[in-house]
C-alpha cells in the first residue's frame, strides 16, 4: 500500500474492516465500492452512492435493470457497470 500511494492508485473495498484500516492508514487513497458486497437492493445501493466513494460498483445482478439504471443516471460519473461479468444472475 506504501508503494502504490502515489495519487494515480484507487483501492477496491469490499470489507468494513478493510476499509477502516485503509481510511485510517492511507486516507489519501480513493476508495471504490466493490461489487462483490453484492447490494442489491435499490435503497442500500442509493445509500452507498450518498457516501464518500470514489466510484460505486453495480452488482451484475442489477446490470440489465434499465428501470434502476434510468433511476441512476445522477450518479453516472460515480457508478460503475462491469458489462463483461462473467457470473450467472445471482451467483
Amino acid at each position: 500500500m506504501h508503494l502504490a500511494d502515489n495519487g494515480f492508485n484507487q483501492v477496491l473495498v469490499n470489507s468494513q474492516i478493510l476499509e477502516d484500516y485503509i481510511r485510517h492508514e492511507y486516507p489519501s487513497f480513493p476508495l471504490i465500492s466493490s461489487t462483490t458486497k453484492r447490494i442489491t437492493d435499490r435503497n442500500k445501493l442509493r445509500a452507498e452512492l450518498f457516501k464518500d466513494y470514489y466510484l460505486v460498483v453495480l452488482d451484475y445482478d442489477l446490470n440489465h435493470d434499465q428501470i434502476l439504471l434510468d433511476e441512476l443516471k445522477p450518479f453516472a460519473d460515480r457508478l460503475e457497470i462491469l458489462v463483461n461479468e462473467v457470473c450467472y444472475p445471482n451467483c
